[in-house]
């Protein structure tokens, strides 16, 4: 029997294990397979302000996405450039479950967030996460990664929609974790500022 595989895809998050049954099921459309392209109708930009938007803050928002992820599964890093005075993120504790597809092979659990955003101390949501996705700074073969496809103004915040995406490592089994989540950041007061991060989401 071949190595467990473990899938996620947050938002929802999915959970795909190869070769944990014993039991054969009936086959059902697989998930299609993980991309890092963006997705179908999904754009960088649109026309007016969001160009001029993505102009201004595209790489800076790259870099800070970045950063964030390379603390992913780390509830020591010194995280306070990168976020607000004041932090919101979906609740990952109470995450709700739904079988999507299983097979002999092959299970796939879909996870979903609710609406509602609870305040968090950045360090314990970088590290919830990492235990979420089965990333941690501490193994070799464990990363997350993002990949930005959307972003806008509005007033002093900037609101975009990325990626995320990981390789880690649950019981000893390799992971691929995957799915979209959104972002609100605080722009600078003056033009050697940076954006900070005030929250993070799983759309529904």
């Amino acid at each position: 029997m071949s190595n467990p595989f473990f899938r996620i895809c947050l938002c929802g998050v999915v959970f795909a294990f190869v070769g944990c049954s014993e039991k054969k099921e009936t086959p059902v459309a697989a998930e299609p397979e993980t991309s890092e392209s963006l997705p179908p109708g999904e754009t960088m930009v649109e026309d007016g302000t969001t160009k001029e938007t993505a102009r201004l803050w595209s790489d800076v928002i790259k870099m800070k996405l970045k950063k964030i992820s390379a603390v992913i599964g780390d509830d020591e890093a010194d995280v306070a450039a990168l976020f607000g005075d004041s932090f919101e993120a979906s609740d990952l504790e109470v995450l709700n479950s739904e079988e999507r597809y299983r097979t002999q092979a092959v299970q796939v659990q879909e996870l979903t967030a609710p609406e509602t955003l609870v305040a968090t101390a950045p360090s314990d949501f970088l590290q919830k996460l990492g235990d979420l996705l089965s990333v941690s700074v501490e193994a070799d073969k464990t990363k997350a990664y993002f990949k930005l496809y959307g972003i806008d103004s509005d007033e002093q915040r900037l609101k975009t929609r990325q990626r995320l995406m990981s390789k880690g490592i649950h019981e000893g089994n390799p992971v691929r974790s995957y799915g979209v989540v959104d972002a609100v950041w605080e722009l600078p007061q003056d033009e050697d500022g940076v954006p900070r991060l005030l929250s993070f989401s799983m759309p529904t």
